[in-house]
Order: C-alpha cells, then structure tokens, then sequence
C-alpha cells in the first residue's frame, strides 16, 4: 500500500488517506527497528490522527497495521516515564481514544503483537491477522502490570482466556487460539496480504449507511454492557478505572519494574528470573522480546 507521500518516511505513524477517494485511512505504524515499540512520538500522532479523523467527514474506516516483522511490541521501555506522565489524562488515552472512535477501525495484524500492541489490536472493531502471528503479554517478567490495557484484554478475550494470557506470559497464537472466536475475524496467509485483506474488510464497512453503523456499534455495545450487568464498558466502570490508575501507578514506582526495566536494556536475566534462565538467555546474547 502507497504511503502519504506528504509524510517524512522515517516518520513514527505513516498515514495513508488515498484510499477510495478518503473514505479509508491506512496507518502504519514505522518504528520497525524498535518492534514499533509505542513511545511518546508515537502515542502523541496516533492521538492526533483518530482525533483528524473524527474531524474528517469523508472517512468512513481506519486500517491500523504495522511495519516490519511486529505489529506492536508495546510500550518502549526508554520511554516509560514519558509515557506515564499522561496517565491520568483521559482525553489523551490511547486504547480508550481507539475503542470510542467514530470512525470503525480493522486491525491489520501483520506479526506479534506485545504488550501495549496487544491493547491496540484488540481495541479495533475488526480484526485480520497473519496466520503466524501471536499475542503475548510478557509484563510480569519486566516486573510490570499490563495495567492500562488490561479491561480491553479481559474484556475481549474473557477471564480465563486473559488470566493465562498476563500470568504466564506465554505466546497465544492466532491459529488455533483466536480462529473461530470471533476475536479475529479473518486469517491471511502472511503479512503482505494482511493489509489487503483487511483494507477489502474496510470496504465492507463503507458500503454500509455510517449513521445505520455508528448506531450498530453503540446498540451491541450497549447490550453487552446490559448482560454483564455493569453500568459501561469495563474501562468505563469508575471503581475499574480507579483501580487501573492505582495498579499503573504502583507499577511505575516499584523496585520490580525498576530492575525488570534495568534488566531488560541491560539483556540480562532479572534477579527473580532461576539461574538456568539466566544462562540461557545470557547465551542467546539478547532477551527476546
């Protein structure tokens, strides 16, 4: 897919609003040699972005994707702090400013997605994955809570499903793990057809009325809030929302993150991790993402 030829190429976030005349937006996010790991430049125009395309009258559908062999490695490590300076900013929510979106957004997932990428990819409307891709949440073994994306976790994939997602940190594959679920609607062969697939997925959003589809989104929303019996969406419950702004916060002060963060720059094993561990990845020369 053609990128905006107005955008600078080393650009964290390419957009792409050629598509059918405007009515789709591909964005990809361009920070392959860091996993397209999500730190401050890039969080701040994917805020800018949605907030475009809210904006735009002409858009009817956004296509997230990534470059590179990631999707999304999740939040950048270096950039922490940075990061959760605009915690309790609402308006400036990533996952939430996705989830709320006017505009109906297709996750394009064209490799891992970790962490953070999980949150974006299961915050979409849609959903179109590589069929070698996987989901991992690997938080506890930096010392970190997968706090902020935690109710979209739970919410999409159910309890049981996220609770072995966060607490082993062990990879859930696309196939067979999330075909046949509904959480991915569509399986392409690999990641060049992903975006194909998911941009002809898009179309299939366009050609519907966009007050009829809006109004869809909002009803089964608004039904499953109902049979749950909560009064909103799980990130919109105050007591959840008060307990996520805690867990982060907790997290970002605690001495585990602080040698789980350490450890992983530094490609080492962090003190909790057994000794074999250690070695292991000591002799792999690198810890893997």
């Amino acid at each position: 897919m053609p990128a905006d030829p107005t955008a600078a190429a080393d650009a964290p976030l390419l957009v792409d609003r050629t598509l059918d005349h405007g009515r789709i937006w591909l964005l990809t996010l361009n920070r392959p040699r860091a996993g397209n790991s999500i730190d401050a430049s890039l969080a701040t125009s994917l805020v800018a972005t949605f907030r475009d395309a809210e904006l735009d009258p002409v858009v009817r559908a956004l296509v997230l994707t990534g470059s590179g062999k990631y999707f999304c490695t999740g939040m950048n490590l270096g950039s922490a702090g940075q990061l959760s300076s605009t915690d309790d900013d609402d308006d400036t929510d990533l996952f939430d400013m996705i989830r709320r979106s006017r505009v109906p957004t297709v996750a394009a997932l064209n490799g891992p997605a970790l962490g953070g990428g999980v949150g974006l990819f299961l915050a979409c409307d849609l959903r179109v994955a590589a069929r070698d891709a996987y989901l991992a949440l690997p938080e506890v073994r930096r010392g970190l809570v997968p706090a902020r994306i935690g109710p979209i976790v739970v919410e999409t994939l159910g309890l049981a499903r996220a609770k072995s997602l966060a607490i082993t940190a062990a990879r859930m594959p696309v196939v067979p793990d999330l075909v046949g679920t509904g959480i991915v609607a569509q399986v392409a062969e690999d990641a060049a057809q992903v975006v194909l697939a998911a941009v002809e997925m898009a179309r299939s959003v366009v050609l519907g009325a966009p007050g009829a589809v809006l109004a869809t989104r909002s009803l089964f929303d608004a039904v499953a809030v109902h049979a749950r019996g909560e009064t909103g969406a799980l990130g919109d419950v105050p007591e959840v929302r008060k307990r996520v702004r805690q867990a982060f916060a907790r997290m970002m002060g605690s001495d585990e993150a602080a040698e789980g963060i350490q450890a992983f720059m530094a490609r080492r094993a962090p003190s909790w991790a057994p000794q074999e561990e250690g070695k292991k990845k000591e002799a792999a020369g690198k810890a893997k993402l």
